[in-house]
Order: C-alpha cells, then sequence, then structure tokens
C-alpha cells in the first residue's frame, strides 16, 4: 500500500496569553505585562531588521547605497 504524500505543516502564529490567577489580581501590572510582551512579538523583531539594515549602508557623498 502507497503512503500518501505529507501535507506541509499550516502556519500556526505565536500566541501569548497571560492570566493572573492569584486570588487579587492586578490588572494594571498584567497589562504592562502584555504591552511588553506585544512590544517583543511584534515590534522588537522589526526594529532590529532596521538598525541591521542601516549598519548595511554605507553613507556617501549623493545619499546611502549598499555596501
Amino acid at each position: 500500500m502507497a503512503s500518501k504524500p505529507s501535507e506541509p505543516e499550516a502556519y500556526v502564529p505565536p500566541v501569548h496569553k497571560m492570566v493572573d490567577l492569584s486570588a487579587f489580581p492586578d490588572r494594571e501590572a498584567m497589562w504592562y505585562l502584555e504591552v511588553m510582551e506585544a512590544y517583543k512579538l511584534f515590534y522588537e523583531t522589526l526594529i532590529d531588521d532596521f538598525v541591521n539594515h542601516k549598519s548595511l549602508l554605507k553613507i556617501r557623498s549623493d545619499g546611502y547605497s549598499l555596501s
């Protein structure tokens, strides 16, 4: 019996959920943690890519050009 070709795995985006299970949850502290996690998840990589790309550019008298 021939085996079926394997299907490519579907992309599953990272999902992050924080829950404060303590007896007295601190909503403000959880909000700040969620903001930090969102920054790391969405913005940090974009900023790092931009900074690294910019460092590859060389300044010339007529502007920027790839080195």
